[in-house]
């Protein structure tokens, strides 16, 4: 049985060429939805997507295909039916050793600001994981004692003298 899912554009622009990867590699899925007031779920796997947007909502077509949508099983689940209102829950990979950063944190060439621990700038290259709205995940290494930059700096240089600004609490 299908069930299709749709996602807006700007979540498929944001996975950009990653989209064809995942989808070739039929992404897990669950179902969930209810039946005589109990809820249940059932397992699928992403089979394919629309080749363009909805012209008036701007969302992507998502196909999500259950393989045993009328097994019940042990655990007495009810059958998937036809006509039933689900939700979907697309499972993602999971990314480790990523930092989570702001935006603007990320400059021209991949490149964020890190501070050592005697106050001196370094730039170095950052390999972007995943970009969402205004957070990043990335690749980068950064010592324990030292400090990610993320206020913008004129003039900025690799080697250059910086002094850490600490927040004021907040009441």
């Amino acid at each position: 049985m299908e069930t299709t899912v749709d996602i807006t554009g700007s979540m498929a622009a944001d996975e950009g060429p990653q989209l064809s990867a995942t989808l070739a590699a039929a992404p897990k899925a669950r179902v969930h939805g209810e039946f005589a007031g109990r809820r249940h779920a059932w397992e699928g796997f992403v089979t394919r997507a629309a080749a363009e947007l909805d012209a008036r909502s701007r969302m992507l077509r998502l196909v999500v295909e259950v393989d045993e949508p009328y097994a019940t099983g042990a655990d007495n689940k009810s059958p998937l039916l036809v006509g039933m209102f689900v939700d979907v829950e697309i499972l993602g990979q999971s990314v480790d050793d990523v930092r989570v950063l702001p935006r603007v944190a990320l400059h021209e060439g991949d490149i964020v600001w890190v501070m050592d621990r005697d106050g001196i700038l370094h730039m170095r290259r950052a390999r972007v994981v995943h970009i969402r709205d205004e957070t990043l995940l990335v690749r980068l290494d950064v010592a324990d004692d030292e400090r990610i930059i993320v206020s913008q700096l004129s003039g900025a240089t690799d080697g250059m003298k910086v002094r850490a600004q600490d927040r004021e609490p907040q009441s």
